[in-house]
């Protein structure tokens, strides 16, 4: 987000308001979140999926399943906190910049 600070000025620029710009940003952190915590989850199962097979009883599925969650959870704050501090950032030296 810190990086694309030039865009999210010009988008301002614009028009766009800070809400609306925060939502947007965080509606893509989180789509990557979560396409990348499929895509890793459903690497990880393949990798096992013989010891799965042989006795799925002892897969730990709940912690595994909490410990994926928090990963999104601790992702999205992550990104909270870097929208937040892309959007206080003026508007003029932003767009100089880019």
């Amino acid at each position: 987000v810190i990086e694309r600070r030039g865009e999210l000025a010009t988008l301002r620029a614009f028009g766009f308001r800070q809400s609306t710009l925060a939502a947007l940003v965080l509606a893509e952190n989180g789509f990557l979140l979560i396409l990348g915590i499929l895509l890793g989850a459903v690497s990880a199962v393949i990798a096992v999926a013989p010891h799965i097979l042989a006795d799925a009883s002892q897969v730990p599925w709940l912690s595994l399943s909490l410990t994926l969650l928090v990963v999104f959870v601790v992702g999205m704050l992550a990104s909270l906190a870097a929208v937040r501090a892309a959007i206080k950032i003026p508007l003029l030296p932003a767009l100089k910049a880019e």
